[in-house]
């Protein structure tokens, strides 16, 4: 509620206006949902209570503490009180606690000896369930990390829960639930930090292991606060000493806030430590990071620096060196990942202890009592398994157990290189009978994110908007460059590279080819002058793509000055421009039959030859029937035959009729293959990899990027790598990700 005691500016206000469909409203107070709202509210308490030392805040949340008399704290909470009220703020009493020597704050228990949690936060810890999603579990590691000084081995106990929680094939195991277990144990125990006084010194015992970083802030023989982390796999392969220091390097740093300015002494149980000689770059900006604080060293033995040590050299329940073996193997194959014993769920004794759990499996043999029977025991090594049978022709299967189905799901996918939705489930099927088992499987492959980004395409998503037909000659043009073309140069022993420029008239058909030395925006721009502004009627729009010559500066005045309408296309969409690429077609084929048997000797003749190219092609669709108009682009521009001297006339219209049936045939036709979807704001997608630019095992997408707007004309605008780009939904599929059930 302290946001709205805050007035909005006129021009504010306009910015903080939302629209409901009976009309539009403007925040006249600081709204909540606001990005800055935050920063502005934590600035103007800071400003507020600027003079008054004893308050501390967190936006609303505001305390006093006082280490005098009674009196003295009244005194300071009066002159608080005062200060909110002529800002005009107001304060609920029955909302805040007063003159007590125990208080919780921000998550904690402040006493006048220490500080500790917060009672009703750990019992909340203490009462959560075991993580069913990678969300869950990132949610629970953020409130154990809150608390993060306050108990010795915490990144120690969390290593089986932190290595999945990034990984997208969340499995929680033996090694999870144990790890779960201990850390709320441990998070159940009384503990007491004592508040630090920079007046006196502070001892650092800092320490390092193989795989962990441990340290200890002590003063007056009573714990400070305590630090502990896991080193990356590049970290791991340090040296003793970069290890050593880098513990010494990220203690201060941590506890910059606290130690900056005192009186420190680091111990450490690493001789070489306190010499000044440094082996490399990094230990020497390490060194100089550690100056800043101006410790004294104080060399320890390894069994009196008990507590650091402990911290970074605690036995493990597994063996770090065979799991990052096992993870290096399984990156090297590829949708084939090792499966070892541990990780399979299939196992005869886990499906029995399973199935012996399962309440709907057990509520399902007791109602089953009618003859045939669906539900049946039978013993398959030594394990009596539950098999289930619809039918009495039918062919029993095992039952799996729910809680068994997603683990076995992500097994059978990975094991089997990622097959798709109808392979799985047979597969599946063909030993075990589940409830929900095909949602599942559909869930699953479906949102699998390999699958998604490394398969082909398949049909399109989401239908292709209608297309109005051109009416209007001369009104817009599509212009767009061809090649290179590359020929070799029998005399000079080399190949060159050739352009040409093309222009046409979506409406007639009329084509413009040109050979062009240059890809410059300049260059262009006078060669689009000289073939086509000077011949024929100023068009209204000019269409073209994303090309560096048609967006640079040059080509843009010159549109401008003309006063004609830039109209780009969206990225890697040729079929936006269409009319252009099926017109580079006819050139292509055309220069590729001339050049069948023919040798070239010089420049002169390769440029010379290009030319007769191009003027060949130009006459030859513009003398050509189109099928579409029915007569040829020449005729309908200089109302005769381009070959006899025939006058001829034309409906522009009934030619627009028929190109409009085309264009709605050609896109019903092609949504026809198309998936129906609707793409919404703030959906994900993926971006299809263009396969004749990539290798055989590149990716065939990327992303997933989100959708910031949907446009009428088939177009998505996406955020992609904090840019924005307009893309085509041609070039697009949605990613999806995986939904409980």
């Amino acid at each position: 509620m302290g946001y709205w005691t805050f007035r909005l500016d006129d021009e504010s206000q306009n910015i903080c206006t939302v629209t409901y469909p009976w009309g539009t409203y403007k925040y006249t107070r600081l709204p909540m949902g606001c990005s800055v709202a935050s920063d502005f509210f934590n600035a103007a308490m800071n400003d507020i209570f600027a003079n008054q030392s004893s308050v501390e805040k967190f936006f609303d949340d505001i305390a006093v503490f006082t280490d005098g008399t009674y009196e003295e704290h009244l005194q300071e909470v009066s002159k608080c009180l005062a200060t909110l009220q002529l800002k005009g703020f107001t304060v609920k009493p029955t909302k805040c606690t007063w003159c007590q020597k125990t208080v919780d704050y921000l998550g904690y228990t402040l006493q006048t000896d220490g500080i500790k949690p917060q009672t009703r936060k750990i019992d909340a810890l203490l009462k959560m369930q075991p993580p069913k999603n990678r969300k869950q579990l990132r949610s629970f590691i953020g409130m154990v990390n809150y608390y993060k000084i306050m108990w010795p081995r915490r990144a120690h106990i969390l290593k089986p829960l932190t290595d999945i929680s990034g990984k997208l094939n969340f499995k929680w195991e033996a090694a999870q639930e144990s790890a779960f277990q201990e850390i709320k144990a441990l998070m159940s125990e009384d503990v007491l930090l004592r508040f630090p006084d920079i007046t006196k010194p502070f001892h650092l015992y800092t320490d390092a292991s193989d795989y962990q970083l441990g340290s200890t802030i002590i003063q007056d023989g009573k714990p400070i606060a305590f630090y502990s982390r896991k080193l990356t796999p590049t970290q791991q392969r340090y040296s003793t000493i970069d290890k050593e220091l880098l513990s010494i390097v990220e203690s201060l740093l941590e506890f910059k806030y606290l130690l900056a300015g005192t009186d420190i002494t680091v111990h450490t149980d690493h001789k070489n430590l306190l010499s000044a000689h440094s082996r490399s770059d990094r230990v020497y900006r390490w060194k100089l990071a550690i100056q800043e604080f101006h410790p004294t060293y104080t060399y320890i033995q390894g069994e009196f620096n008990s507590t650091a040590d402990t911290l970074s050299r605690l036995d493990r329940a597994d063996d770090y060196n065979d799991l990052d073996i096992e993870a290096t193997i399984e990156e090297s194959f590829l949708f084939y990942p090792t499966v070892s014993d541990i990780n399979f769920p299939l196992s005869f004794a886990r499906i029995a202890q399973t199935q012996q759990g399962d309440e709907d499996l057990l509520q399902a043999i007791a109602d089953d009592q009618n003859e045939p029977k669906h539900y049946y025991s039978q013993e398959i090594h030594n394990v009596d398994i539950v098999y289930y049978k619809p039918s009495s022709e039918a062919i029993p299967k095992i039952y799996l157990p729910e809680a068994l189905r997603d683990d076995t799901i992500a097994w059978y996918h990975e094991f089997l290189s990622h097959p798709g939705i109808t392979r799985l489930l047979a597969t599946i099927k063909a030993n075990f009978y589940c409830p929900q088992l095909s949602k599942s499987v559909e869930n699953y492959v479906k949102s699998c994110h390999t699958c998604q980004t490394m398969k082909a395409a398949g049909r399109g998503y989401g239908e292709l908007p209608p297309k109005e037909a051109e009416e209007t000659p001369f009104d817009t043009v599509c212009i767009d460059l061809i090649g290179p073309w590359k020929l070799s140069i029998f005399e000079e022993q080399k190949t060159i590279e050739l352009n040409a420029l093309s222009i046409i008239d979506p409406v007639t058909g009329l084509t413009e080819f040109s050979r062009i030395n240059s890809k410059e925006a300049e260059y262009i721009a006078i060669e689009f002058t000289l073939t086509w502004l000077q011949r024929y009627p100023k068009p209204r729009r000019v269409i073209h793509d994303n090309g560096s010559e048609f967006i640079g500066n040059a080509f843009q005045q010159m549109l401008q000055a003309n006063g004609i309408h830039d109209v780009p296309t969206t990225i890697k969409n040729p079929m936006s421009n269409g009319i252009c690429e099926r017109s580079h077609q006819t050139i292509a084929n055309h220069l590729r039959s001339i050049m069948a048997d023919k040798q070239i000797s010089t420049l002169a003749e390769a440029e010379r030859l290009l030319d007769i190219c191009l003027a060949t092609a130009q006459y030859a669709i513009r003398a050509t029937i189109h099928q579409t108009l029915r007569t040829t682009p020449g005729a309908l521009v200089f109302h005769r035959d381009m070959l006899l001297p025939i006058p001829l006339h034309h409906n522009f219209e009934t030619i627009r009729q028929r190109r409009q049936q085309l264009i709605d045939s050609n896109t019903e036709r092609q949504n026809a293959k198309r998936i129906s979807h609707d793409y919404q704001p703030n959906e994900e997608v993926l971006i299809l990899n263009e396969t004749d630019r990539i290798s055989k095992l590149a990716p065939r997408a990327s992303g997933p990027y989100q959708i910031i707007r949907v446009h009428t004309n088939g177009t998505l605008t996406i955020r992609r790598n904090n840019n924005l780009q307009r893309i085509n939904i041609r070039r697009v599929r949605p990613y999806f990700r995986r939904s409980p059930l």
